[in-house]
């Protein structure tokens, strides 16, 4: 049986994401940062409409492949794959790859040092 979750308890796994994501792989003074503070503050460009931005432009990627799955133009199988595809290219994007693969590796040892801190969300 699922487990139903308030509106409080949704908000606080939000900000509990949203201060991983942003703050403590960014710089620690940002995951100590206070949140009911912070929603009253004004928007961090660098990283609160950065990565909003980001997401929307994978979700707006995303919902034309599920278009084509309802359209059926591809199967399941294709459109999960082309989803997969989408992510990894977009991380492979955000650590610079083909840019400065040192730096990307260096970013890829920080976040695998730092995986429980991303995973405690799910």
């Amino acid at each position: 049986m699922e487990k139903i979750q308030r509106h409080f308890q949704k908000e606080d796994l939000y900000r509990n994401f949203r201060r991983n994501m942003l703050g403590h792989c960014v710089d620690s003074k940002y995951y100590q940062r206070n949140d009911m503070e912070d929603d009253i503050c004004e928007v961090h460009n660098a990283f609160d409409m950065g990565f909003i931005c980001a997401l929307e432009k994978i979700q707006y990627e995303s919902d034309l492949i599920i278009k084509s799955l309802y359209r059926k133009e591809i199967d399941i199988t294709a459109c999960l794959s082309l989803i997969n595809n989408l992510i990894i290219e977009r991380l492979a994007i955000a650590f610079g790859d083909n840019i400065n693969p040192q730096r990307s590796l260096e970013l890829k040892l920080y976040i695998q040092e730092n995986k429980l801190r991303i995973s405690d969300d799910l």
